[in-house]
């Protein structure tokens, strides 16, 4: 190695010089002249063994710490003092060019060297003891001379080496030493001295000693000199500033090891466990140093090392153990830097680097879309952030007191997005004003609390020591009930009545909600509590409810036309009336006392059957949320309540970090879109994107984590995470790689549809498109491959998927909210059901009806048929959308009572007409049997009247013929069964057509009297026919629950007995 041969070098320098001064231990040292045995031949000879020690055994005992007894580590002030004497003559006296005093000074420039290297690395406490503040300037004078301006170059190294050391202790300042090397290098006159100064800056301790001072932020001074240089190495190896190559060379080893180290540094970060998000230098000296050398490679198009090693650094940070908050800021830096690179030229897959940088793009991506991992207190209020109440976010959260979200706001990745922070709309400062009176029982609050006391059905008695502070809880939780009930209006309103007039009874019922607190102070006051305390915690929490968490969209606005009113139930009492005889008067308080029972029983059912109503509706599920927030862990001490026990900062942390989380995430999506609407290489822009939307969670929302944000923050994030969708879906369906794109958007809207994601679903008409192109059978050709078919099924499964969650979001809002009208979605809701059942479903039926390529091979078809199957088949198709339709129809009411009509029941009548599939003509029956009793009757034309008389004619005929046995044509026993359940739930259902059936029925048994059963071959067939299914169908028959029994007619020959 070069120090093997350095050294070698040294020996054969120290022999020559003993034997030129006749001093090399052999037989001629025996024959050396008296008079040449000298003091200073002696000192020299004693000099070059020390060296010669040091170097052989010095640096391996140190490094072992086995310093004692060598004499190489027996320092002392005098030491230096004499080496200092000495060095400085032998400069004086070095013109004469004797070569054995240009070697003693060279031998006591590395003695030196060898004893300040050991004492600066001992590190002891005395340092100043073997050289004082001013020892050390004359030190530095002296060896700087030697290092920049002597003759020699071994004195210059051995004196550059030593300047090293001593500039550590000559400065006391790193950023100064730094500057010192910095210095040095760009001038590039002296290469010994840069030579040693490199290897100074190559040890990985120095490096970490620099970045320590760059992520300083007590003294800026120095960080931004340590930047100056740093950005200075940076355009020496990137733009080649230097005409040194070697230099170049061991600056770029040195910023490698740097950007690995920095890596280190931010791994030795602790992960998100803080509950703030908070700005860092670290992240700031990440930006500077990626962000230059990005910026350098990518504007010159460089191919270098410390580029690629940088892309790979960058890959590791993508992981998720990594603290966000420090590389959020790095990621939003340099985001954009490679958007404009793919942006402005193709991918080139086979360039590693351009392979790198695509990938990073979108993990990166990823990352900030996921975000911050669920703080602590996210964990602890995990279950509380879910509430209703906190669905409107944190009211008051701006970015001038969040140094994250300024940041986030002025960073590249914003800039280029052309993000707009959105306007929000703030509460009225009247509004506010008039919450605080009614939390303060004061001014105008006062007022309605007062107006509300009087008509108060269930007043809550209290102890008269309780009642004040009892009251002042009241007045605060009736505030949080008005503001998040959005009733502002409604309670101003209330105020322009006259005091005698009743209140609105929504507003008088939010009061009685509020006036159960009284009970809690009640409760306290019996189990000896502090109600004091009580009342400030209620208080407290109510505040946080009423000026930090802005109100919810979870219950429509109620508007003062749309007030119920309070329906008094009129209590009649049974008036006993006077009779003559003792029997008559218990005979009547009997019959009084049973009728009283039978109210008091109705009133219990109907009671119950309200509450599970009200368990899913809106302003019931609000009610228990402000309940469980305010002093539902008073009411229980039940370890569930415990956990949902809420402090106001902890509540806010939360919030904020929501906030924070959200808006990454609509900024991170709104880049998305901006890359591919302006990128040239959308399919491969598009390929990175893909899998980089949503997280592999299967369960995971574009929500996920920030249901506590803002209403109209999280109808951003989902209109641009459909809109992304959008144009990825119509990129897809014109490239050449459709198959492989059209399943990864699949999973992209493979999500647990709520009630906003079905409206976007409308508002960007991805259904209808969907359907159009992907799922329709009708246009289908008998040569499509297996991948077609593939993608096909996959496309109908999402498609049931939608209509069922559709379906059953309507059913839930309806539950919610008598008062539809005013619902945010359910309008549109109704529009995507309509759209679904009356075009999308009914309009493939009629086409597959008509489709020339049945294939009638099949019988029986069923969902792994259709899914296994490769080729097309119509009864297959027919099958699937009658089992979503009889799904549908049999679960949900409002798809029962709204797709009754008589376009459905022809549509279904001729199916089980013309379809050859036995499963398709059972399925179309069951659908009929459920929808028929909803059929309304045509009051103006006769359509619907004359469709149900010819459908329970044939019923009846079609069950009589098949149990005939003077019948030859008969119909499947399936059929049949099918046949008597369809007109069974007619006569058992209160229907327009319950009269006709039963009238129908009546008729045929009626006209068997006129029957001539000696020989039944003269009567009518239809007739007998009538006759047979109607005994079918009332035979055995229990109302409700449709039990019964076939009848069977046997010929006159059959043994009866058997």
């Amino acid at each position: 190695t070069a120090t093997e041969l350095n050294t070698e070098q040294r020996f054969l320098a120290a022999v020559e010089y003993l034997k030129s001064i006749e001093a090399y231990p052999n037989t001629q040292l025996i024959k050396l002249n008296e008079k040449e045995f000298t003091g200073q031949f002696i000192c020299s000879v004693l000099l070059v063994h020390i060296d010669l020690h040091n170097q052989v055994h010095a640096k391996s005992q140190f490094e072992r710490n086995s310093v004692t007894g060598s004499f190489s580590f027996e320092l002392e002030s005098e030491t230096f003092k004499y080496l200092y004497e000495l060095i400085e003559q032998l400069t004086t006296i070095q013109a004469s060019s004797d070569a054995n005093l240009e070697y003693i000074l060279n031998v006591c420039l590395r003695l030196f060297t060898t004893h300040i290297q050991f004492l600066i690395d001992a590190n002891f406490d005395n340092f100043h003891e073997f050289l004082s503040e001013h020892d050390i300037e004359k030190w530095f004078a002296l060896i700087s001379r030697l290092a920049l301006d002597d003759k020699l170059e071994e004195n210059k190294k051995e004196a550059s080496k030593a300047l090293t050391y001593l500039i550590e202790k000559q400065t006391l300042s790193f950023v100064k030493m730094l500057t010192f090397m910095h210095k040095h290098i760009i001038e590039n006159k002296h290469p010994i001295l840069i030579d040693q100064l490199l290897n100074k800056l190559n040890k990985p301790v120095f490096i970490y000693r620099w970045i320590e001072i760059l992520c300083d932020n007590q003294d800026t001074q120095d960080s931004a000199l340590a930047y100056i240089v740093l950005h200075s190495f940076i355009d020496i190896v990137l733009k080649s500033t230097l005409t040194n190559i070697e230099t170049v060379n061991r600056l770029r080893e040195i910023l490698i090891i740097f950007q690995e180290l920095l890596l280190v540094h931010l791994n030795n970060q602790p992960a998100d466990i803080s509950d703030e998000l908070g700005s860092s230098a670290l992240a700031t000296l990440g930006i500077e140093y990626t962000a230059r050398v990005i910026k350098a490679c990518l504007q010159q198009e460089i191919q270098s090392v410390l580029f690629e090693s940088l892309l790979l650094g960058l890959c590791t940070l993508t992981e998720s153990q990594f603290n966000f908050a420090i590389i959020q800021p790095i990621f939003a830096t340099i985001m954009p830097l490679f958007a404009e690179h793919v942006t402005r030229k193709k991918i080139d897959i086979d360039d590693k680097t351009s392979y790198l940088m695509s990938w990073l793009l979108g993990k990166m991506s990823y990352r900030l879309i996921v975000g911050p991992s669920q703080s602590p207190l996210e964990k602890k209020y995990n279950t509380t952030l879910k509430l209703p109440i906190f669905s409107g976010g944190y009211e008051t959260l701006t970015e001038d007191i969040n140094p994250y979200l300024s940041n986030l706001f002025k960073s590249d990745l914003s800039i280029y997005s052309r993000f707009m922070l959105p306007l929000r709309r703030q509460q009225s400062i009247l509004d506010n004003d008039f919450l605080i009176s009614i939390y303060r029982n004061k001014d105008q609050g006062a007022q309605l609390i007062s107006k509300m006391k009087i008509f108060i059905r269930n007043k809550q008695n209290v102890l008269q020591s309780v009642e004040a502070v009892a009251d002042e809880a009241c007045a605060a939780v009736f505030a949080v009930y008005i503001k998040h009930y959005r009733r502002i209006e409604l309670a101003q309103d209330e105020l322009t009545r006259p005091i005698e007039q009743k209140p609105y009874a929504k507003l008088l019922l939010l009061y009685e909600y509020a006036n159960q607190v009284r009970t809690i102070f009640a409760t306290t006051k019996a189990r000896g509590g502090d109600c004091d305390e009580v009342c400030k915690k209620i208080k407290k929490d109510a505040l946080l409810l009423l000026l930090s968490i802005r109100e919810s969209s979870f219950i429509a606005k109620m508007q003062e036309s749309f007030s119920l009113p309070i329906v008094a139930t009129k209590k009649y009492q049974l008036q006993r009336q006077q009779s003559h005889w003792t029997k008559a008067k218990w005979i009547i308080r009997l019959l009084r006392n049973t009728f009283n029972a039978c109210i008091r029983l109705k009133y219990l059912m109907l009671e119950k059957k309200r509450a599970v109503e009200q368990k899913n509706d809106s302003e019931s599920v609000m009610h228990r949320a402000i309940v469980t927030c305010l002093y539902g862990n008073e009411m229980s001490a039940s370890t569930e309540n415990e956990k949902l026990k809420i402090e106001y900062d902890e509540i806010v942390k939360c919030l904020t970090r929501q906030y924070q989380r959200a808006m990454t995430r609509l900024i991170t999506y709104r880049f998305i879109e901006q890359l591919i609407i302006t990128g040239q290489d959308k399919n491969r822009i598009v390929n990175i994107l893909l899998m980089t939307l949503k997280d592999n969670n299967l369960e995971w929302h574009y929500l996920e984590n920030i249901q506590a944000s803002n209403n109209q923050l999280k109808e951003d994030i989902g209109n641009l995470y459909y809109k992304i969708i959008k144009n990825i879906l119509s990129f897809s369906m014109e490239s050449n790689m459709k198959i492989v794109l059209m399943l990864r958007v699949f999973n992209l809207i493979n999500l647990n549809y709520d009630s906003m994601d079905l409206c976007l679903l409308n508002n960007f008409q991805l259904i209808q498109e969907i359907f159009d192109v992907l799922i329709k059978f009708v246009e289908i050709s008998t040569t499509n491959d297996a991948d077609s078919m593939t993608m096909k099924h996959t496309a109908f499964n999402w498609f049931r998927l939608v209509v069922f969650k559709l379906c059953e979001h309507i059913a839930l809002e309806q539950l919610r909210n008598m008062d539809l009208g005013n619902r945010k979605f359910h309008h549109i809701l109704k529009q995507q059901r309509s759209l679904i059942f009356n075009k999308l479903i009914l309009w493939e039926l009629k086409g597959l009806q008509q489709n020339k390529y049945e294939d009638t091979s099949l019988k029986n078809v069923s969902l792994r048929s259709f899914v296994s199957s490769s080729k097309f088949n119509v009864d297959i198709c027919i099958n699937q959308y009658l089992m979503l339709l009889l799904r549908c129809i049999h679960l949900y009411d409002h798809i029962r009572l709204n797709y009754a009509t008589i376009d459905y029941m022809e549509q279904l009548f001729n199916l089980y007409h013309t379809s050859r599939s036995l499963n398709n003509r059972l399925l179309a029956l069951k659908i009929l049997r459920d929808l028929l009793i909803c059929l309304p009757d045509d009051t103006i034309g006769t359509t619907n009247r004359s469709f149900i008389e010819n459908l329970l004619t044939e019923i009846l005929f079609s069950i009589g013929q098949n149990f005939n046995l003077l019948e030859t044509e008969k119909i499947d026993l399936d059929i049949t069964i099918e046949f008597i359940y369809i007109y069974r739930m007619i006569i058992s259902h209160n229907s327009p057509w319950q009269a006709f059936a039963s009238k129908l029925l009546v008729d045929a048994i009626k006209s068997c009297m006129n029957f001539n059963f000696t020989l039944l071959e003269a009567v009518d067939s239809q007739q007998m026919n009538f006759f047979l299914a109607s005994i079918c169908i009332l035979g055995g028959y229990v109302p409700p629950y449709c039990l019964g029994s076939t009848v069977e007619i046997y010929s006159t020959d059959i043994n009866m007995d058997e």
